[in-house]
């Protein structure tokens, strides 16, 4: 099968909109067809990736865990944009702690757009 590397933009917060799950269910659908996908973390995005994030209080799950279960399957990697979380008052210590061996991609704002436009298809949530 020819390479067809998705990368997924998650740009909206993990709580209040359903956008983040749907990106983590496309991403589970495109895994079934041996996709490559990059999953690009940015704007309120970042948020998702937070380890101290706690949605209990309005009864929502939390996501950080369903992602970082993705980087056990093969051809899928966590990017997050640093400025995003700087912006936000977040540092990469704030981070969730991938599994060992599985380094989150760390994606600057100079290197965005090379970043998305190397991929053949591109989906934003």
């Amino acid at each position: 099968m020819e390479n067809f590397s998705v990368c997924v933009v998650v740009r909206h917060p993990p709580y209040g909109t359903v956008l983040p799950a749907e990106a983590f269910r496309t991403i589970q659908a495109l895994q079934t067809f041996e996709r490559e996908v990059s999953v690009l973390f940015m704007a309120d995005g970042v948020v998702t990736m937070i380890e101290s994030s706690d949605p209990e209080p309005i009864g929502m799950p939390r996501l950080i865990e369903a992602y970082l279960g993705l980087l056990a399957l093969p051809g899928v990697v966590l990017a997050v944009h640093p400025g995003s979380l700087e912006e936000r008052g977040f540092s990469k210590d704030d981070l969730a702690q991938p599994p060992e061996g599985s380094p989150y991609r760390f994606v600057e704002s100079e290197e965005i757009e090379d970043y998305i436009t190397g991929h053949k298809t591109v989906l934003c949530f």
